[in-house]
């Protein structure tokens, strides 16, 4: 029997014209009329029309069920005083949305989506994506959802994860930040999500594509070959083509001063990649970022006093080529295993160098130019195979450059700058292609430059600061800010130019720096504050860069020479304050260790995947 109105259910305090709406269950529910017109844009729509039933006293939504109309009676009795309730069950807030779609209440739409997310945790995520895809929430719910299971890569279960649908498997494989300890995780997770349903198959090819092999040891790309083998993949992956390609998968680590007086010290500081890029960003209220922290290991240090040395990662191993105290160049090399933890002695260089460029290259170790003994210039360049564990001389550099800088782009190794043989600052470029043991001069730079720091992204190769003259050229500090470079220049590959593109704040000479995601990270060090510079990349680029592009930036097999220290002038200008402006090109940024000290060194810095140990 039909109730009257003034038997039906209601929720508002208002006393104007009503109307009961009716649930396909039959629950009925008033409302006023007015309210409903304001706010309901399928009711406007009604009533707009002409149509007869948005006249009626009751209104029939055959799609809406009782516990819909509930949450928007709900919803309505605390619209005038906006007191929403901080937190409804998650049924709740399924039922309050379909009532919201399908009222068109756009208010309520933006206060159920926030009640949506507040339920986001690693039970959750697959029936909150499962809501927001009804709904089409891909950029308000979609996007939030699987940046939370990036950061939760490792904690949310596998089984779980195999429930993602085809296009939010490929957003998060796709994505440049997943918090992993390894890209064969990533890999490994595609091939579950294949293995579930013989229909995957046909994704597989687009969500292996996004997988950076490149962040892979030799070990696991043979791995992944017979893998592909097996399941009758037809996957050929280039070298080439991923050589610059990162994620925020593994350690970031950071060495130190391997000398006696320094073993107090932890040699290596750790910190997940992940953690390191999110802490990195800018704060949305523009508060300061706090000083990045890295975590103290206690590992073993290297077992010999060396006074300085260059180091790269390459394979999954560290190397150490460095200089003992009372030797003026070097040959020795050591290597560190981070799985096993283990260092061990490697073959020496044919040539003892100082001031060389040390850069990996398609799995093996490339040492170039520098100063050898009696310090003469030497051309020479000599590659290690780890396999053999031998040193191969290899065509040498047209021209001797000690103090230069370099990196990999694309399958290549460039070189830049350096200092000749009559102490000229030099702004020479040579790309050496491996395929055929060949320099080939480039375009030069704008700027003569030594120990700068290069890096690339795409097909687009920046060197950033350095020395313009010889002055100081033995010191780690000079005090006239006149001898730096204080700018940065990038080189298009494809039409061989370089443009001037960027203004460093600090000096940079010498200094450790690595590159993630298209973001350029120098480490600096200066008295009481460790600093490190944050230069964006991405606005230098031609193609603007989203959530889901996978071309992204190397990891930089970069050069560990002395840390600098700023003057007076250039410590109170930057001292004060850490520049937090999203948009600005270039940032400054601190970091410590857990305990409050910033005493520990930063002489190289790399990713490695790492053991427990």
């Amino acid at each position: 029997m039909m109730k009257d109105v003034d038997d039906v259910e209601s929720n508002d305090d208002s006393t104007g014209e009503r109307i009961v709406l009716i649930s396909k269950s039959g629950g009925r529910h008033q409302i006023d009329k007015n309210v409903l017109f304001r706010t309901s844009n399928y009711f406007q729509g009604l009533v707009n029309s002409g149509m007869r039933d948005a006249h009626c006293r009751e209104f029939t939504l055959e799609c809406l069920t009782n516990e819909s109309l509930i949450e928007v009676m709900d919803y309505f009795s605390k619209f005038s005083t906006n007191e929403l309730e901080s937190l409804k069950s998650l049924n709740e807030v399924e039922a309050g949305l379909d009532g919201a779609f399908y009222l068109q209440i756009n208010d309520m739409i933006d206060s159920y989506i926030e009640l949506l997310l507040k339920h986001l945790n690693y039970s959750t995520c697959l029936r909150i994506l499962d809501i927001a895809n009804k709904y089409v929430l891909i950029d308000r719910v979609v996007d939030k959802v699987i940046k939370y299971v990036s950061k939760n890569f490792k904690k949310i279960s596998e089984s779980s994860k195999t429930f993602l649908s085809p296009d939010e498997m490929f957003r998060l494989v796709a994505s440049e930040e997943i918090n992993s300890d390894s890209e064969m995780d990533v890999f490994n997770l595609i091939i579950m999500w294949i293995s579930e349903n013989e229909l995957r198959k046909c994704f597989a090819k687009k969500l292996l594509n996004e997988v950076r092999y490149n962040l892979m040891t030799t070990s696991e790309k043979q791995k992944c070959s017979a893998i592909f083998h097996n399941m009758n993949l037809n996957m050929n992956y280039s070298k080439d083509k991923d050589s610059n390609i990162s994620r925020t998968v593994g350690k970031l680590f950071v060495v130190g001063s391997t000398e006696k007086k320094h073993r107090g010290k932890n040699f290596f500081n750790i910190l997940p990649v992940y953690n390191f890029v999110e802490a990195c960003k800018t704060r949305s209220n523009g508060a300061e970022p706090k000083p990045i922290k890295f975590n103290p290991s206690y590992r073993r240090r290297p077992p010999l006093d060396l006074f300085r040395y260059n180091a790269c990662v390459v394979d999954n191993c560290l190397y150490l080529i460095g200089q003992l105290r009372r030797k003026w160049t070097c040959r020795e090399i050591l290597v560190y295993d981070p799985v096993t933890a283990v260092w061990s002695k490697g073959c020496s260089m044919h040539h003892p160098r100082r001031d060389f460029y040390l850069g990996g290259l398609a799995g093996h170790l490339y040492a170039v130019s520098g100063y050898t003994t009696g310090a003469n210039e030497t051309p020479t360049v000599e590659k290690y195979i780890p396999s053999e564990n031998r040193w191969y001389m290899v065509e040498p550099l047209p021209l001797a450059l000690p103090s230069l800088a370099g990196c990999v782009c694309n399958g290549s190794m460039y070189v830049s700058g350096g200092v000749d043989e009559i102490f000229h600052v030099r702004n020479l470029m040579y790309q050496y292609d491996p395929s055929c043991n060949k320099w080939f001069s480039r375009a030069p730079m704008l700027t003569a430059r030594i120990s700068h720091v290069m890096t690339s992204t795409g097909n687009k190769i920046f060197a950033v600061g350095g020395k313009i003259t010889t002055n100081g050229l033995d010191e780690s500090f000079d005090e006239n800010l006149d001898d730096y470079a204080m700018d940065g220049e990038m080189y298009d590959v494809e039409s061989d130019q370089w443009s001037s593109v960027l203004q460093l704040k600090l000096p940079v000479y010498g200094l450790p720096s690595i590159t993630i995601n298209n973001c350029l990270y120098i480490f600096d060090k200066i008295p009481t504050l460790f600093l490190f510079q944050k230069i964006n990349l991405c606005k230098y680029l031609k193609e603007e860069k989203t959530s889901n592009s996978s071309s992204s930036s190397s990891m930089q097999d970069t050069n560990a020479n002395n840390i600098n220290v700023v003057t007076n002038e250039a410590k109170e200008q930057n001292s004060h304050c850490v520049d937090t402006d999203p948009d600005d090109d270039c940032q400054i940024l601190r970091y410590k260790n857990p305990n409050g000290k910033t005493s520990f060194d930063c002489q190289y810095l790399g990713v490695m995947i790492m053991s427990d140990i």
